[in-house]
Protein backbone atom coordinates (compact mmCIF):
# COMPACT_ATOMS: atom_id res chain seq x y z
CA UNK A 1 0.00 0.00 0.00
CA UNK A 2 1.46 3.11 -0.98
CA UNK A 3 1.11 6.36 1.20
CA UNK A 4 2.08 9.46 1.19
CA UNK A 5 4.42 11.02 3.93
CA UNK A 6 3.68 12.88 6.53
CA UNK A 7 5.32 16.19 5.40
CA UNK A 8 2.24 16.10 2.03
CA UNK A 9 -0.90 15.22 4.53
CA UNK A 10 0.13 18.44 6.92
CA UNK A 11 0.40 21.27 4.41
CA UNK A 12 -2.56 23.32 3.49
CA UNK A 13 -3.63 25.26 0.13
CA UNK A 14 -4.35 28.40 -0.32
CA UNK A 15 -5.63 30.20 -3.63
CA UNK A 16 -3.00 32.32 -5.85
CA UNK A 17 -4.05 35.03 -8.29
CA UNK A 18 -2.26 36.42 -10.92
CA UNK A 19 -0.84 40.56 -10.54
CA UNK A 20 -2.10 41.29 -14.09
CA UNK A 21 -5.15 42.57 -14.96
CA UNK A 22 -8.17 40.83 -17.38
CA UNK A 23 -7.76 41.63 -20.83
CA UNK A 24 -10.69 43.41 -22.55
CA UNK A 25 -11.03 44.62 -26.17
CA UNK A 26 -13.35 46.94 -27.58
CA UNK A 27 -14.35 47.73 -30.90
CA UNK A 28 -15.61 50.92 -32.39
CA UNK A 29 -15.55 52.90 -35.33
CA UNK A 30 -16.56 56.00 -36.95
CA UNK A 31 -17.03 57.77 -40.20
CA UNK A 32 -16.59 60.80 -38.77
CA UNK A 33 -13.41 62.79 -39.08
CA UNK A 34 -11.67 63.39 -35.61
CA UNK A 35 -11.54 66.71 -34.74
CA UNK A 36 -9.02 68.30 -31.87
CA UNK A 37 -9.02 72.29 -30.66
CA UNK A 38 -6.32 73.64 -29.04
CA UNK A 39 -5.77 76.95 -27.53
CA UNK A 40 -2.99 78.90 -27.04
CA UNK A 41 -2.81 82.12 -24.69
CA UNK A 42 -0.48 84.93 -25.81
CA UNK A 43 0.35 88.60 -24.95
CA UNK A 44 -1.44 91.18 -26.96
CA UNK A 45 1.41 93.17 -29.05
CA UNK A 46 0.95 96.74 -28.04
CA UNK A 47 -0.16 99.22 -31.22
CA UNK A 48 3.14 101.48 -30.59
CA UNK A 49 5.29 98.95 -30.66
CA UNK A 50 8.03 98.70 -33.46
CA UNK A 51 8.12 95.31 -33.85
CA UNK A 52 10.50 95.63 -36.85
CA UNK A 53 13.46 97.53 -34.64
CA UNK A 54 15.31 94.77 -34.20
CA UNK A 55 15.28 93.95 -38.09
CA UNK A 56 18.41 93.78 -40.19
CA UNK A 57 18.39 94.27 -43.81
CA UNK A 58 21.87 92.63 -44.34
CA UNK A 59 21.25 89.55 -41.96
CA UNK A 60 18.09 88.71 -44.38
CA UNK A 61 20.07 89.08 -47.88
CA UNK A 62 22.54 86.92 -46.91
CA UNK A 63 20.29 84.15 -45.67
CA UNK A 64 18.60 85.03 -49.06
CA UNK A 65 21.52 84.81 -50.97
CA UNK A 66 22.41 81.24 -48.79
CA UNK A 67 19.15 79.78 -49.20
CA UNK A 68 17.83 80.98 -52.89
CA UNK A 69 20.16 78.69 -54.89
CA UNK A 70 18.65 75.62 -53.43
CA UNK A 71 15.14 76.94 -53.25
CA UNK A 72 15.10 77.46 -57.26
CA UNK A 73 16.47 74.32 -57.85
CA UNK A 74 13.85 72.31 -56.15
CA UNK A 75 11.18 74.34 -57.52
CA UNK A 76 12.33 73.78 -60.78
CA UNK A 77 12.78 69.94 -60.42
CA UNK A 78 9.14 70.00 -58.80
CA UNK A 79 7.79 71.75 -61.77
CA UNK A 80 8.91 68.68 -64.20
CA UNK A 81 8.09 66.10 -62.28
CA UNK A 82 4.90 64.27 -63.14
CA UNK A 83 3.52 63.06 -60.11
CA UNK A 84 0.72 65.68 -60.66
CA UNK A 85 -0.27 64.88 -64.51
CA UNK A 86 -3.67 63.63 -63.98
CA UNK A 87 -4.72 65.20 -60.86
CA UNK A 88 -7.83 67.47 -61.83
CA UNK A 89 -9.14 69.58 -58.92
CA UNK A 90 -12.77 68.84 -58.20
CA UNK A 91 -13.81 72.71 -59.07
CA UNK A 92 -12.66 71.57 -62.34
CA UNK A 93 -14.51 68.99 -63.06
CA UNK A 94 -17.50 69.90 -64.65
CA UNK A 95 -19.45 66.68 -64.17
CA UNK A 96 -22.05 66.56 -61.36
CA UNK A 97 -23.40 63.20 -62.48
CA UNK A 98 -22.73 59.71 -59.99
CA UNK A 99 -21.91 56.95 -62.14
CA UNK A 100 -22.10 53.01 -60.85
CA UNK A 101 -19.07 50.62 -61.38
CA UNK A 102 -20.21 47.63 -60.15
CA UNK A 103 -23.64 46.49 -58.34
CA UNK A 104 -23.29 43.92 -55.23
CA UNK A 105 -25.91 41.61 -55.92
CA UNK A 106 -26.55 38.71 -53.50
CA UNK A 107 -24.54 35.58 -53.31
CA UNK A 108 -25.77 32.70 -54.29
CA UNK A 109 -24.85 30.18 -51.24
CA UNK A 110 -20.70 31.57 -50.13
CA UNK A 111 -19.69 31.24 -54.22
CA UNK A 112 -18.44 35.23 -54.28
CA UNK A 113 -19.21 36.89 -50.93
CA UNK A 114 -18.71 40.82 -50.19
CA UNK A 115 -16.66 41.03 -46.86
CA UNK A 116 -16.58 44.65 -46.17
CA UNK A 117 -18.25 47.50 -47.36
CA UNK A 118 -16.60 51.17 -46.38
CA UNK A 119 -17.67 54.76 -48.01
CA UNK A 120 -15.74 58.01 -46.84
CA UNK A 121 -17.32 60.85 -44.57
CA UNK A 122 -18.50 62.51 -47.93
CA UNK A 123 -20.05 60.19 -49.67
CA UNK A 124 -18.35 60.66 -52.99
CA UNK A 125 -17.09 57.16 -52.87
CA UNK A 126 -17.41 53.87 -51.86
CA UNK A 127 -15.61 50.50 -51.71
CA UNK A 128 -16.29 46.85 -51.54
CA UNK A 129 -13.76 44.04 -50.09
CA UNK A 130 -14.03 40.92 -50.83
CA UNK A 131 -11.84 37.58 -49.08
CA UNK A 132 -8.68 36.29 -51.10
CA UNK A 133 -10.15 32.82 -51.72
CA UNK A 134 -13.14 34.45 -54.27
CA UNK A 135 -10.49 36.04 -56.38
CA UNK A 136 -9.49 33.94 -59.89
Amino acid sequence: MNSFPESFKGRSNRENYTQTENSSSAENSSQIPERQNIEAQTDAVKGNENIYGDFHVDTLLTFLRKVTPLICSVLEKNSKSKAFDRYKLLSDVESTSISCLHVLEKALASEFCCSSISWNSVGTAIAAAYPFQNII
